[in-house]
């Protein structure tokens, strides 16, 4: 708390003033300053858009700002619940191609920021979809002298034109376990695939298997 006593404020006014009638007595006769030590926390941008995609046209990596994150500053007490900052909505409607906008950030009267905007990022590309075979093979069958059926999982996907003929069977690896309660059926997983493939659906999730002599 700091204080500070107005009489020492009236020559300065008389001065600021200029005037034949001179201020003698201000009121009240203190003024009371109530100070803290701002502090600084870091957070994310999250960005708020409406946007419809066209038909055969998808993200080609997840909606992005920058700056993605920005330093915010106030009291303690206020930053604390504060763990990001929301873009102004921004309605876009049906697109089919990569778009830059400028979006304001909505940021608490309680607080400054190191900006006031963002430039919030959506890139599209064109896709096709396809599908492919593998095998059911794992650990657990070769252990045994085991015939699934099926014998193949088949995996449908969506993959950008530029990246089509860079898919393999090799990129893809399930994982296999068995059934806790039921004999002779399995549980499949799709354990990995490109990063530049979205998977739709995969087919099936549960085989059934036989032990032959």
């Amino acid at each position: 708390n700091y204080y500070l006593l107005t009489k020492s404020l009236t020559e300065k006014v008389n001065n600021s003033i200029k005037s034949k009638n001179f201020t003698s007595i201000l009121q009240p006769d203190s003024l009371v300053l109530k100070m803290e030590i701002l502090d600084e926390r870091k957070v994310i941008v999250v960005p708020s858009v409406s946007y419809m995609l066209s038909p055969q046209y998808q993200l080609k990596r997840a909606i992005y700002t920058k700056p993605d994150s920005i330093s915010i500053y106030g009291i303690k007490r206020n930053l604390k619940e504060i763990d990001s900052i929301i873009t102004e909505k921004i309605e876009l409607g049906e697109t089919n191609k990569s778009i830059i906008v400028q979006s304001t950030l909505k940021i608490p009267s309680s607080i400054k920021a190191q900006t006031s905007s963002a430039a919030i990022h959506i890139e599209v590309e064109k896709f096709t979809e396809s599908s492919i075979g593998i095998p059911i093979k794992s650990e657990l069958l070769s252990k045994k002298n085991i015939k699934v059926f099926p014998a193949r999982i088949n995996i449908k996907y969506a993959v950008s034109l530029d990246k089509y003929k860079d898919v393999t069977a090799d990129d893809f690896s399930i994982e296999v376990l068995e059934d806790s309660l039921v004999n002779g059926r399995i549980h499949i997983h799709l354990k990995k695939h490109p990063s530049y493939v979205r998977i739709i659906d995969f087919s099936p999730k549960i085989a059934e298997y036989i032990i032959t002599q």
